[in-house]
């Protein structure tokens, strides 16, 4: 049994949704320090940014330790997506919300993003902020 009808989230979307801002990885570029020896010297050029609208909500301290231990408990949030954007998130290369950046999907830094998918269309992700 569905514990939420199909589309709970959309009336909330609609009406309180913020953006985040997805970047994508570009391509990488020779530049004029390219060495082909040492396969060094490539730039990384960048792209406009999607916008994806969703759900943000600040997470508390506490929340995050009794949910993992170890985790820096400060500087995280939980946002509420469609299930269509959740690849933008997991191939993004940089994601900004109110000028903050937040750990991508790929960073080496423990896979600091967890997703939750939720009843219906929708998944929950939790990202946490680079500088803290």
């Amino acid at each position: 049994m569905v514990k939420y009808r199909q589309n709970f989230a959309k009336p909330i979307l609609a009406d309180y949704s913020e953006k985040i801002q997805v970047y994508l990885p570009g391509a990488s570029v020779k530049s004029t320090s390219y060495d082909k020896f040492r396969d060094t010297g490539y730039t990384k050029a960048t792209q406009n940014y999607l916008t994806v609208n969703a759900l943000v909500r600040p997470m508390v301290s506490n929340e995050l330790i009794v949910k993992q231990i170890g985790i820096t408990s400060i500087g995280a949030i939980k946002i509420i997506i469609k299930n269509a954007d959740v690849n933008l998130f997991k191939l993004a290369s940089r994601i900004v919300y109110k000028n903050e950046e937040f750990y991508v999907y790929n960073d080496g830094v423990g896979k600091k993003m967890m997703m939750v998918e939720l009843d219906g269309n929708y998944t929950e992700i939790t990202l946490w902020k680079k500088e803290v």
